[in-house]
């Protein structure tokens, strides 16, 4: 070998360690970010569900004004059609 090609291949083994060194650093590195992603969702708490019972009274109060004002129409509605029938039994008599 001469001196040149010593030269380069010392300087490609160099260039490999400082590649292995950098490589050995990253999978470090990434193992403890995996732990402390593991870690945290381990001890990550759930939130809190909501509380819906404030609006569920609400919405029962409504569905029932709702239907009170549906049952007054419709009675309303009866009433006018009895009306009708009443004043057509008069023009026929």
């Amino acid at each position: 070998m001469t001196v040149s090609e010593k030269a380069t291949m010392q300087n490609l083994n160099d260039r490999l360690a400082t590649y292995l060194e950098k490589v050995r650093s990253l999978e470090k590195a990434n193992a403890e970010l995996e732990l402390k992603i593991r870690q945290f969702l381990e001890n990550r708490t759930l939130p809190d569900a909501h509380n819906f019972t404030s609006f569920n009274v609400r919405i029962k109060d409504l569905q029932d004004k709702i239907n009170l004002a549906a049952h007054g129409n419709a009675a309303l509605i009866l009433a006018v059609d009895n009306a009708k029938l009443a004043t057509d039994d008069f023009r026929v008599k």
